[in-house]
């Protein structure tokens, strides 16, 4: 960037905020760039406009009167969410009660249990178990 490229921005801003309202936002934003370009030749658009940006955030700081209807107005606060975020549901394996070779790896508890019930041998004695991960 060029230096003195914002106090020449923002020297530019003050000399056609008066006529703001006359020209309309779009033109003026295009004057005070034009203004840059022209103080400072190697400056390229974006620069320029990069420095009006500063320019404006500048003067809203001292009189937010004055530039009150340039440019996007502020966006409002996000809201925050009221959503309550519960703790991730917990895995767990299911294997085999005898030899413990692995049937399935990270599943949901309720799965697991249900897996375990339609497993059950005739005497009622478990073919599967569930082991927590940790």
């Amino acid at each position: 960037m060029t230096k003195g490229i914002r106090d020449s921005a923002l020297a530019a801003f003050k000399k056609h905020l008066p006529k703001v309202e006359k020209i309309g936002n779009t033109q003026f934003r295009a004057n005070v760039i034009a203004s840059v370009i022209a103080a400072h030749p190697d400056t390229s658009h974006a620069s320029a406009a990069g420095a009006y940006n500063f320019a404006l955030q500048t003067m809203r700081a001292e009189d937010p009167r004055a530039v009150a209807g340039i440019g996007r107005e502020a966006a409002p606060a996000k809201k925050t969410s009221t959503k309550k975020t519960g703790v991730a549901a917990k895995r767990v394996t299911v294997v085999e009660a005898r030899d413990t070779d692995t049937v399935v790896k990270k599943t949901d508890r309720a799965t697991a249990e249900q897996l375990v019930a339609a497993a059950t041998g005739r005497r009622g004695s478990p073919r599967l178990v569930i082991l927590e991960d940790l």
